[in-house]
């Protein structure tokens, strides 16, 4: 019997102070973005609902777009809110079982998200300042990919976590526990 717990004992001890359980992250604004599409009846049918994480960015280039709306292809310096990352937590295209349960909850000043994040296998907690509801008819974080690209967004830090289940797995299969002078 304590053969097994000795070493998952022994992993907790010799983690590191880089091992969190908790991602921590810091964003300027949180939003909950409803998305919705014209049905073959002229209703609106909800395609889907993400979370978006945006930070405030200056100088920033922001691409110039003529009075008919299209792109010149020219840019001019501004200021503007730019996407951190997002996660998707409802889609009609998908399982209902997938579904993310992300809310940003008031804690004093600020709106905090306390989320397990099965995209990179960890759990995170995002402090916000703000927080704004949405719905539109088109994909906010798509089209603030025309001010940044998604691959020079700054992104939710990474999770660099050792897996200590897979430790004690290893552990136990190669059946290298320490001998304990306990009796």
């Amino acid at each position: 019997m304590f053969k097994f717990f000795i070493p998952i004992f022994l992993a907790f001890l010799d983690s590191d102070v880089q091992d969190d359980i908790i991602i921590k992250d810091i964003t300027d604004v949180v939003e909950i973005n409803h998305v919705y599409k014209k049905n073959e009846n002229g209703g609106l049918t909800q395609k889907f609902v993400q979370v978006i994480w945006w930070d405030w960015k200056k100088p920033l280039l922001i691409p110039e777009k003529n009075d008919a709306g299209a792109y010149t292809g020219n840019s001019y310096r501004g200021s503007g809110f730019v996407v951190v990352d997002f996660r998707v937590t409802a889609a009609s295209y998908s399982n209902l079982r997938l579904a993310k349960k992300i809310t940003p909850r008031r804690f004093g000043e600020k709106w905090i998200c306390i989320f397990y994040d099965a995209e990179k296998d960890c759990f995170r907690e995002v402090t916000s300042r703000w927080r704004i509801i949405t719905h539109t008819l088109y994909d906010r974080e798509m089209v603030n990919k025309d001010i940044m690209h998604s691959s020079l967004r700054r992104k939710l830090a990474k999770a660099n976590m050792r897996r200590v289940s897979q430790e004690v797995e290893d552990l136990i299969d190669r059946n290298t526990a320490p001998e304990v002078g306990w009796r």
